[in-house]
């Protein structure tokens, strides 16, 4: 009996290594691509100039005054509160720490990947008369985008795997999905990236979230749907 409830559980957890594995070969395909034709200065790379050249002639006070504060949710003075805060309500809630782990690994792999690939590649940013805000160092690829795609990413993967509701796992997808979408686009409408550096941020994010995810495979479920630990009663007496 306990073999034929063991083995549908089996097949999902192997199914979900599998569909990690291939997520991983996705992303590092899609980084690879995106590298080669920076390195290269061919196809997506011919965009790169157009692309800002084409934001920067249609930039309006509205919308920059928006992107200037929706850029920070990428930005690390923010992610880093962000992740304790999300981590430690789980904690508290749950008492289950490995929530805070591993968002705080999906930053800090992201944060370390983002630097060495900048530091490898060494690509100058955009010129700084058409920037909306203040940028130092490399440009490819950009951290803020790959930090902010691991982060939010990883935490509706969270939210989805405590809830039951489709419902609920649709609208975490979807504002995960939305949230790394306008950070990626501030980034090049506020002028400190091109459009290669983002393409490269969410393939980079991308890659170390599903490598991070692989790791705990079928254990994910059972540590966000936790139930969160009663008082003990009184003793008698």
């Amino acid at each position: 009996m306990s073999q034929l409830v063991d083995r549908p559980l089996g097949g999902r957890v192997r199914g979900r290594a599998l569909s990690a594995g291939v997520a991983i070969l996705v992303a590092g395909w899609a980084f690879a691509a995106v590298l080669h034709d920076v390195l290269g200065r061919e196809e997506l790379a011919l965009a790169d100039q157009p692309v800002l050249a084409y934001l920067v002639a249609h930039r309006s006070p509205w919308p920059t005054t928006i992107l200037q504060a929706a850029t920070n949710l990428g930005a690390s003075w923010f992610l880093v509160p962000f992740v304790a805060l999300v981590g430690g309500m789980w904690w508290w809630r749950r008492r289950a720490w490995q929530p805070l782990a591993l968002l705080g690994g999906a930053y800090l792999g992201a944060l370390v990947l983002a630097r060495l690939v900048k530091v490898l590649v060494g690509r100058p940013r955009p010129p700084a008369a058409l920037m909306l805000d203040h940028a130092t160092g490399a440009a490819f690829p950009s951290g803020h985008t790959t930090e902010g795609t691991a982060v939010f990413v990883l935490l509706a993967v969270l939210l989805a795997a405590g809830t039951v509701s489709w419902g609920r796992k649709l609208a975490a997808a979807a504002g995960a999905v939305l949230v790394v979408l306008v950070i990626g686009f501030s980034r090049l409408y506020l002028g400190v990236h091109w459009l290669t550096d983002v393409l490269a941020g969410y393939a980079l994010g991308g890659l170390w979230l599903c490598a991070l995810l692989l790791g705990v495979r079928g254990r994910l479920g059972r540590i966000i749907s936790r139930p969160a630990p009663h008082p003990e009663p009184p003793r008698a007496g």
